[in-house]
C-alpha cells in the first residue's frame, strides 16, 4: 500500500517542488511573496452594471469608471450614489479615485468622504485629498458581487454637480 501511494504520490510531489523552485531563490521568493500579497489585476465592469441614483446630462454614472480622466460622472443631491454590480463575487484589493472635472475643478462639488456598501454587508469609508490627482486606497473586500459608493461629504460650491473623473477597481490575483 505504502509503495502504491509513494508511486502515485512522488510524482506529483516532484512537480509542485520543482515549480516552486523553478527560477531559484528569486523566483522561490516571488512565489512565496504572491501567496502572502497576490497581485493586483485591473477590474473593468461592465458598463450595463453601473448605475447612479442621479446623473447630469453627459456626465452618465458609466463615465466614472471609462478608463478616461477627461471624462466624469456628476450626481446631484446631498449624497449622491454610484452602484457597481459584478457578473460573479470579486475581491476587491484596491481602488484609485480621482475626483472633480479636469477641465472645472473649482467649479463643480468634490467628494470629500465617500461610504463603500458591498453586498456582503460590510462597510468602509475613504477621506479624499481636495486634488484630482489619483488617490490610491486598499479595500479588502471579498467575495462581494456588488458595491455602492455614496458620497457622504464634499468640498466645493454648494448647489453644483458632486463630479468623479474615474474609479479604477483591482482585484486580488
Amino acid at each position: 500500500m505504502i509503495g502504491i501511494l509513494g508511486y502515485v504520490g512522488l510524482p506529483s510531489w516532484r512537480g509542485y517542488v520543482g515549480d516552486f523552485t523553478s527560477g531559484g531563490i528569486p523566483g522561490m521568493v516571488d512565489r512565496v511573496r504572491e501567496l502572502i500579497n497576490p497581485p493586483l489585476l485591473p477590474l473593468h465592469p461592465d458598463p450595463g452594471s453601473i448605475s447612479a441614483s442621479s446623473e447630469s446630462t453627459g456626465h452618465e454614472a458609466k463615465k466614472a469608471f471609462d478608463g478616461f480622466v477627461n471624462t466624469d460622472w456628476q450626481g446631484t443631491g446631498a449624497s449622491p450614489t454610484l452602484t457597481v454590480k459584478f457578473k460573479q463575487p470579486v475581491n476587491l484589493g484596491a481602488t484609485i479615485i480621482r475626483i472633480g472635472n479636469g477641465d472645472a475643478f473649482v467649479d463643480m462639488r468634490r467628494p470629500a468622504t465617500l461610504e463603500l456598501d458591498y453586498s456582503d454587508g460590510t462597510t468602509a469609508t475613504l477621506t479624499l485629498e481636495d486634488t484630482h490627482d489619483p488617490q490610491t486606497f486598499d479595500l479588502g473586500a471579498s467575495g462581494v458581487d456588488s458595491m455602492t459608493i455614496k458620497v457622504t461629504s464634499t468640498n466645493g460650491p454648494d448647489g453644483t454637480p458632486v463630479s468623479i473623473s474615474e474609479i479604477e477597481l483591482f482585484t486580488k490575483g
